[in-house]
């Protein structure tokens, strides 16, 4: 009797690993079934899993995965202010963005630089980071999935890697809404704009600290210029080079450059951060450029200035974030700036 029962024990506990084993077999089946490769700006990358704790790394890729309805897991800003181990006061991280996030996001430092260690330590379900972490590629990709993006700034490319991100998270559908929303506001806008614009449509793109400090222009192959294209603006250019997204300009060809716009915009950023929350650095973009143009002779005496139709806004926030959150933020001041209201 005794035999019989260890026979029995051994036959069943041989049934249970033969079903545990093919169980195991078809869940590793299943997980590879359910497995993607996403071809991203330095790699490809296999997802096996659902997405729910992303970790990223700059306002971009923040702005992407909000307009997707997603909440930051953990996030590294530009300036890297927050000390703690999360980041509580969320508004600093952004105007505009902070005002779109729910959570208190883990602290990662800074966006060119994060902590491996607290990344290490949260375990992410997904990476997000830019050409800054290129370098750090190989150790983020081994703490979880990561994905890398370049040339935000040139036009079309939020869109395409809005789509690629939407992929790894299983939401074309609504990436490609929020695409099409995009498109409607910018045709409506187009239409808004229409009699004010009319014959006088050269807009002329300058960014800069100062006027003597790094002046440069914005292309129409940039992504804030071909908002304006599309509509009915022409942007001014000095280079027939088509892939060019900036040009420097010097002050001395400004009188030239300028004469030819109806409208100038002028981007401003200041890069003195230290010891500066993200509200006062934003505070201080314009501040610097506004002055050198009201009190330089050479750009008090453009049309465009004797006109009125000289505007100032911030390099980071027209051409810091880009995608579908920056851009409506941006055709709402255009409305303000141009409508008055």
């Amino acid at each position: 009797m005794r035999k019989i029962s260890i026979k029995f024990i051994l036959f069943f506990c041989t049934i249970f690993l033969i079903i545990a084993c093919q169980n195991g077999n078809n869940q590793s089946a299943n997980d590879t079934n359910n497995c993607q490769n996403i071809s991203h700006d330095f790699g490809t990358t296999e997802i096996c899993q659902k997405i729910e704790k992303i970790a990223v790394l700059g306002s971009y890729n923040l702005a992407q995965i909000l307009s997707l309805g997603y909440q930051p897991y953990g996030f590294g800003g530009y300036f890297g202010f927050e000390k703690g181990e999360k980041i509580t006061n969320v508004k600093e991280i952004d105007p505009i963005l902070g005002n779109l996030i729910t959570t208190e996001p883990y602290n990662l430092g800074n966006a060119n630089n994060p902590s491996l260690e607290v990344l290490s330590k949260i375990k992410p379900d997904l990476i997000l980071g830019e050409t800054r972490n290129q370098t750090q590629y190989n150790f983020l990709s081994q703490i979880a999935p990561t994905l890398l993006f370049k040339d935000r700034t040139i036009k079309g490319k939020w869109q395409q890697d809005l789509t690629t991100l939407a992929t790894a998270l299983n939401e074309t559908e609504k990436a490609q809404t929020i695409i099409n929303n995009y498109e409607n506001q910018l045709n409506q806008t187009k239409a808004d704009f229409t009699e004010i614009i009319n014959n006088k449509n050269q807009v002329l793109f300058l960014a800069g600290n100062g006027l003597n400090d790094s002046l440069f222009m914005l292309s129409k192959n940039s992504d804030l210029g071909n908002i304006f294209s599309q509509l009915g603006f022409e942007i001014i250019t000095i280079s027939n080079d088509n892939s060019s997204v900036t040009m420097p300009i010097s002050l001395e060809s400004l009188p030239d450059i300028g004469k030819q716009a109806d409208w100038i915009f002028i981007l401003g950023y200041n890069t003195d951060v230290k010891n500066k929350s993200n509200s006062e650095i934003l505070a201080n973009q314009t501040a610097t450029i506004k002055q050198d143009w009201q009190e330089n002779s050479l750009t008090k005496s453009l049309p465009a200035t004797l006109n009125n139709q000289v505007y100032f806004a911030s390099y980071a926030l027209w051409n810091g974030l880009n995608g579908a959150i920056a851009s409506e933020y941006i055709l709402e001041q255009l409305r303000e700036f141009l409508l008055n209201y």
